[in-house]
């Protein structure tokens, strides 16, 4: 189907959108700054997917795109930076409201610190796998930075809705590399599911730290474009730590 990836963008954002009108979220009153935040976060992303690709680090496969491509990139990518972020923060932003989730500040700090060293190590020893070792090396820095330098009052409850969001996360990018379906995605390397998810969290905290009253997204990487998870060894030890 060429325009299943298209139409996984369009699905993810179509049911945020519409009670981004609701009188009792109002969402869209938060649209000015969201959208520059959006736009700013898939810039950084969307250049990091542009040399990945160049590299042959993954590869997008024609027959799930429309064959409209920018900077090397199918249209459906670049609308994923907009879409699933939109959607996530829509998520964010109805469980803040009509949710009082609170840590307590000594365990999110313990919480930061040991989440950063795990994903630090881990980055470390996977440091062969250039798309593992940098998404989860820049995700653990950033949280220390986000923790310790900004001194943000949400990263537990960051950490609690993007635990909710894995969710339809994995659903939605178990779809884009391949599950499924009866002609996945080609093959490619230095990337894995895991990976895949630390790096919506980068996005997601990046996209907090310049948009909407402090709430974070999660936009990630995983489409279909050949992302597969090949590398077993760091699923099964992330899904051990975790």
């Amino acid at each position: 189907m060429k325009s299943l990836y298209g139409l996984i963008d369009l699905f993810a954002l179509a049911i945020p959108l519409a009670f981004s009108f609701h009188p009792k979220i109002k969402f869209y009153t938060t649209w000015k700054p969201l959208f520059k935040a959006i736009a700013l976060v898939a810039i950084l992303f969307l250049t990091f997917d542009s040399l990945f690709t160049s590299w042959g680090v993954w590869n997008f496969n024609p027959r799930y795109l429309t064959g409209i491509h920018l900077f090397n990139l199918p249209l459906e990518e670049i609308l994923f930076f907009v879409c699933i972020p939109y959607a996530c923060l829509f998520t964010y932003f109805c469980i803040n409201t009509f949710f009082d989730i609170r840590w307590n500040p000594k365990l999110e700090n313990i919480l930061c610190l040991g989440l950063s060293l795990i994903l630090l190590i881990v980055g470390l020893i996977f440091r062969q796998k250039i798309y593992t070792s940098t998404t989860l090396i820049s995700t653990g820095l950033s949280c220390l930075l986000i923790k310790f330098a900004y001194r943000v009052d949400w990263f537990g409850k960051s950490v609690t809705v993007f635990g909710l969001l894995l969710i339809p996360f994995f659903l939605v990018n178990g779809i884009l590399t391949g599950t499924g379906l009866t002609d996945p995605p080609s093959a490619s390397w230095n990337i894995t599911g895991i990976s895949a998810t630390f790096n919506g969290s980068l996005s997601w905290t990046i996209t907090g730290l310049t948009g909407v009253d402090g709430a974070p997204t999660s936009g990630a990487f995983g489409t279909i474009t050949g992302k597969t998870n090949d590398d077993r060894q760091l699923q099964l030890a992330l899904k051990m730590i975790f």
